[in-house]
């Protein structure tokens, strides 16, 4: 069993979001001690966004179908992880660049996802994907990562999306800590089952 962690938590150490992510990790190791479980740090990576001749060469590398080049390296790693645990901090109603960044890069025809006359169809095989983050607030109706990391479980054919928040941390009414522990609680449980 493959687990890929993607962590997006750019404080490191200091960040809310990682002690979810380590209780996530804890707990898997615990409950699949033969799993292998690779981290992908993206505050450490040096990703770059694309530019116009970054993307020429992809453009190029792709319609070579030199899909084992290693700029592709990221997206067969993604492609053959068993799940998925995605941890990233609510940043301006979504989350880091770098982890919009890293998805552009695994975002791979013929590798995460292909495409024929029916559509899209996902090349993962990953049987979910756990996305865990902290936010300041309450205001969920305006929080846009989970829709867009729903939306690419269908594209990359992960059929089991899951999630779990903790709300309002810098709220002056919300007992935070509490808020924190319930969220770790619940990420405990929840690996247990995976």
């Amino acid at each position: 069993m493959n687990i890929l962690i993607i962590d997006a938590c750019i404080r490191e150490e200091t960040s809310r979001t990682k002690k979810l992510l380590d209780q996530a990790i804890t707990t898997i190791q615990q409950v699949h001690p033969e799993a292998n479980i690779e981290t992908v740090s993206l505050a450490q990576t040096n990703l770059n966004w694309f530019d116009y001749q970054s993307l020429k060469e992809r453009d190029a590398l792709l319609a070579q179908k030199k899909l084992e080049h290693p700029r592709f390296q990221l997206a067969h790693q993604f492609a053959q992880a068993d799940g998925i645990v995605i941890a990233a901090p609510y940043w301006d109603a979504s989350f880091p660049a770098i982890l919009k960044v890293y998805i552009e890069h695994i975002s791979v025809e013929g590798i995460t996802f292909g495409c024929n006359s029916d559509g899209l169809y996902g090349m993962c095989n990953a049987n979910y994907m756990l996305y865990l983050t902290t936010r300041g607030s309450t205001a969920a109706e305006f929080e846009q990562a989970t829709p867009y990391l729903k939306a690419l479980c269908f594209q990359f054919g992960i059929p089991s999306f899951l999630d779990i928040s903790a709300d309002g941390l810098d709220e002056f009414n919300v007992d935070s800590n509490a808020v924190l522990q319930e969220a770790l609680t619940n990420t405990k449980l929840l690996c247990e089952k995976l």
